[in-house]
């Protein structure tokens, strides 16, 4: 049922995605903040934040890093500009562990208590700032490939794209590595 809206929300909004991009892309070269988003990354207050706002998509996105021996463990959130959706989870990067040395973990807790707030505590915060916004799970985004065209911004590939690629970015994934999705 999720994947029929998902698919149906990519054919609605598919064609205004690049008009939408483009218009994000021009506030920020005139330096105009968008109010709803700064209060986003205010929620976390932290200085490593990375703030992906800038990337000719059409949705915010930020990035917190933590690094931890052999491994990297970040937390992502996407907002998606014109469809009422969001994501966010945490991903693990271990190196050194597959045919071509990568596992990506994805999952909605961090075992390693770096972050200063949970999962449930981003989506609430989120919901209440964007205002009829869907929260979508990361297992629905990563667990299965789908071909319904081609994401924008990515080439062909073979076996399919994540759902997560239909409405938020490439994901950056090469063939080989090792792609985990836990709850």
């Amino acid at each position: 049922m999720e994947i029929e809206m998902l698919k149906k929300l990519n054919e609605e909004f598919k064609n205004r995605w690049g008009p939408l991009t483009e218009k994000k892309i021009n506030l920020i070269i005139e330096g105009i903040k968008t109010p709803k988003w700064d209060k986003i990354l205010k929620f976390f207050n932290n200085n490593d934040l990375f703030d992906y706002s800038y990337i000719q998509s059409p949705n915010h996105a930020l990035f917190i890093p933590k690094v931890i021996p052999n491994k990297e463990i970040g937390f992502y959130l996407y907002i998606h500009l014109e469809a009422p959706i969001f994501t966010c989870f945490f991903k693990k990067i271990h190196f050194g562990i597959s045919p071509k040395n990568t596992r990506y973990t994805i999952c909605s807790s961090s075992s390693e208590r770096k972050f200063d707030f949970t999962l449930m505590e981003v989506i609430h915060y989120v919901k209440e700032t964007y205002l009829g916004y869907r929260y979508l799970s990361h297992k629905l985004l990563f667990e299965n490939k789908v071909d319904w065209g081609v994401p924008i911004g990515t080439n062909e590939k073979k076996d399919g794209y994540f759902i997560f690629e239909y409405f938020f970015e490439a994901f950056h994934f090469t063939e080989g590595d090792e792609m985990v999705v836990l709850e």
